[in-house]
């Protein structure tokens, strides 16, 4: 994953609000099962072992659009 983790930094991609949102959406939205989701929920669960965490006023604010 090294080539992953140099892209994610060389463009501000692992702590950027935007970028995180937009991957979860993906998975949201993708088939359950599907190769797509499997890619995009390995690349979540990357960018979460490197430390990204979402602050409980962040988890509160991107719930409150669900409602």
């Amino acid at each position: 994953m090294y080539k992953v983790d140099a892209y994610l930094d060389e463009y501000g991609l692992r702590r950027h609000e935007l970028f995180l949102r937009v991957v979860q959406s993906l998975i949201e939205l993708s088939k359950a099962g599907s190769e797509e989701r499997s890619l995009l929920e390995s690349l979540s669960n990357h960018i979460g072992a490197k430390g990204v965490r979402y602050t409980h006023a962040q988890q509160v604010f991107a719930y409150e659009g669900e409602a």
